[in-house]
């Protein structure tokens, strides 16, 4: 008789335990509902267009940032010139 009394011990922890999944599932599934996450989504969809419309203003700066520096390189040069030419003089 022990035997029939374990299984219906182990039927109902497995009862249990399925009780705790399903509400587990029902928490997770309101949780992806929420109109704060419908929200968020929409704000990290925003957010993700923006940062693909940046994407090549981002370049163009520093290609912009890039020339700037090799003009101002070939200034120092020329600057360092006009001193040893003077320098001369």
């Amino acid at each position: 008789m022990a035997d029939a009394h374990d299984h219906d011990g182990e039927l109902g922890d497995l009862l249990a335990l399925q009780d705790l999944d399903t509400a587990i599932d029902v928490a997770r599934h309101r949780l992806e509902v929420l109109p704060e996450r419908q929200e968020l989504r929409a704000r990290q969809d925003a957010l993700a267009a923006i940062e693909s419309d940046l994407a090549p203003v981002r370049e163009a700066r520093h290609a912009l940032e890039r020339r700037q520096k090799a003009l101002e390189d070939e200034l120092a040069g020329l600057a360092d010139k006009r001193a040893n030419v003077e320098a001369q003089l």
